[in-house]
């Protein structure tokens, strides 16, 4: 609705573009172009794009890997990391063992990112940091929270029982409580996603023995 509403502010008293903008929230613009301008490629071009709007699925819901068979998930976890492998290539990184590497790059993208969560200092900090929106929103310095999500993260403790530490500790309504878990909770995801992220560049390093410049981690970032 918001691109319609630019589609109409953009128009402005341009007849022609606005004759090409429909009047409810369901229509969208095309632009068709054809090496003839004739009449046959015109109609030509407009059935092809016709037959490609009615492939084009009503509905879609997100899937997890979880859901995906097993040979199939493994096939995607290979294309995975024949695409890092070629994207350090085209970037002029050697790769010295391509078939060993496949291997532990498809190895990291099948383990859980759970499994990347640390029981360190720089993780909890990393988790306080990507959360520093909610945490200021409700007036808390990180450093009482600290020590309250650092025993979360040790003890591996129930959602619940967080929950009730952050009401008593930090004196917070549930309200507020449950807007900081789930903060909280996005966050240390985010933050396993990276340490998997940085898990595959040093293995890929120590694999490769060859220093991987830390701005170019985001050809990663798929794993």
């Amino acid at each position: 609705e918001q691109k319609i509403d630019n589609l109409w502010f953009f128009a402005g008293d341009n007849e022609y573009i606005s004759t090409m903008i429909g009047d409810n929230n369901e229509d969208t613009l095309l632009q068709i172009s054809t090496k003839e301008m004739t009449s046959s490629s015109l109609d030509y071009a407009i059935t092809k794009m016709y037959e490609f709007i009615e492939k084009i699925p009503r509905k879609v819901r997100t899937i997890g890997l979880s859901e995906i068979e097993e040979d199939e998930q493994s096939e995607y976890y290979q294309k995975l990391a024949e695409e890092i492998i070629s994207s350090l290539i085209v970037k002029n990184i050697e790769i010295e063992n391509p078939e060993r590497l496949e291997e532990e790059l498809i190895k990291i993208a099948g383990t859980p990112n759970s499994e990347f969560e640390r029981d360190t200092k720089e993780f909890v900090e990393e988790i306080l940091k990507v959360s520093s929106l909610e945490i200021e929103d409700l007036g808390i310095a990180s450093t009482d929270l600290f020590p309250i999500v650092a025993n979360y993260i040790k003890e591996k403790g129930s959602q619940d029982n967080f929950l009730k530490e952050l009401m008593e500790n930090l004196r917070l309504p549930e309200d507020d409580a449950i807007y900081l878990l789930e903060g909280l909770e996005v966050s240390k995801k985010i933050v396993q996603d990276r340490e998997k992220v940085r898990f595959a560049q040093s293995e890929t390093e120590k694999t490769d023995r060859k220093k991987i410049d830390r701005r170019r981690k985001k050809i990663f970032y798929g794993i």
